[in-house]
Parts: structure tokens; sequence; C-alpha cells
């Protein structure tokens, strides 16, 4: 089993226990508003299976608007555990950490009544809907593994992890090595070798160096400073 599979195979098996455990708050707000409808038409009996939270608001009112009235706490009640099971579901955690601590309440409010055998039910309940919680930190941990296993795979073939959740991802432009390979080609060197064809393309060719002139190369005079009582001109009276 390639480690692909493998992660495909944990993530299913953890979803199923997400979705175990997130399953009992919806059969949970299920049986509480069947109490509910129960509880309006006047009848004394309920389901064991439902909130104890429930049972308390249906039985304050004595009258036929009170009775409206618990049926639409019974509902709100019933709609957040709905809305735990639909979350939990998803694999989020803290619907499974707040429908546990409110299940518990509910069931120190059983014990305070002496119904025992919805106490019990509470108590197995809990203990199916705890391995839900758990399986969503297994899922956490096994996404991070196949998140590393993907980007170490991605790093030996040569691609980037994909963006996106794109797959095949882009290929990675290949990096130049350094130093160079001993078979790269290098640049021309200078001064050229002399069994050389022709000369480099870079860089140019230097200017020949300055050399003095001949001695016998006529120049021009070089000026000094004018003599005191010398004639405009700058150059030292002639004596005649």
């Amino acid at each position: 089993m390639t480690p692909i599979n493998a992660f495909a195979t944990q993530k299913n098996a953890a979803m199923a226990k997400i979705a175990n455990g997130a399953s009992w708050f919806t059969w949970i707000a299920g049986m509480s508003m069947i109490n509910a409808i129960i509880a309006a038409t006047g009848s004394q009996w309920h389901f064991f299976l439902g909130l104890g939270l429930t049972e308390v608001i249906d039985y304050i009112p004595s009258s036929g608007i009170g009775h409206v009235i618990a049926f639409g706490c019974d509902l709100v009640v019933a709609s957040f555990w709905l809305l735990f099971g639909v979350q939990a579901k998803q694999g989020k955690k803290w619907p499974f950490i707040v429908g546990i601590s409110f299940y518990v309440l509910d069931a120190l409010l059983l014990v305070f009544g002496k119904e025992w055998l919805a106490v019990a039910f509470h108590a197995y309940a809990l203990f199916r809907i705890f391995p839900g919680l758990l399986a969503v930190s297994d899922l956490r941990r096994i996404e991070t593994a196949e998140r590393q296993q993907s980007a170490m795979m991605a790093a030996q073939i040569g691609y980037a992890p994909a963006p996106g959740g794109v797959w095949p991802p882009p290929p990675v432009a290949p990096q130049p090595a350094w130093p160079p390979a001993a078979n790269a080609p290098q640049a021309p060197t200078w001064p050229p070798a002399a069994n050389a064809q022709q000369a480099p393309a870079w860089p140019p060719q230097e200017a020949p160096a300055w050399q003095p002139p001949p001695a016998d190369t006529l120049q021009a005079p070089v000026w000094t400073p004018p003599v005191e009582g010398s004639p405009p001109g700058g150059y030292p009276p002639i004596n005649r």
C-alpha cells in the first residue's frame, strides 16, 4: 500500500468515527422534539432518550399558552443540538466539546430528578460521542502527515506543492549549479591564446600602450615664466 492510499484509509476511518459521534447529537435533538410534541398533547409519558432540560421546560407550564411557549423553547434547544450534529460531522472540534459539556450538565439535572434510566442512557451516549472527539484530533494529525509526505515527494520529483489543490503542480525551474561543472561552457579568456583563430567577442581589444616619442621628434617650446623686464611675449630679452 502506497503512503497516499494509507493516508486515505486512515482519513476514511477517522471520518467514520466523527460521523458516528456526530449522529448522536442529531438523535438527541430528534428525541427531545418528540418528547416536546408528546408533552404539548398533554400526555405524561416521554422517551428517556431526550434531554432533561426539555422535560423541565415541559413540566413548568399549566395552561395552553404556557405549553405553546414551552414548545417554542424546546424547539430552540433542539435546534442547538441539531447544529452541533451538523458542525461536528464536518470534522470540527468545538461542537463535540460544547455538546459533551452540555450533555454532562443535562445528566446531572436528571440525577437530581432521580431518572436513573435516562442517566444511564446519557452515560452510554457520552461513551459513543467521545470517540468522535478523539477522531477529530486524529484527522488533523493525518492531514498534517499527508501534507508533509506530499511536500517530500514533490521535492524528490522536482515539483512544487500543489497550489489550491491543483494536480499535477507546475514544474519548478532547475537552478544553475554552483560551482559550474567541469564540462560547462566557459567565458572566453583574455588575453587570447597564441593559437587562437579569432579574438574573443569580449572584452574588446585593448589599445596599444602609450610610448614616448623619439628624441629627434620636434616638440613645442616649453613655456617658461617671463623674466622681469622682458618684452611682451614671455621670452627673456635678447642681448644685442
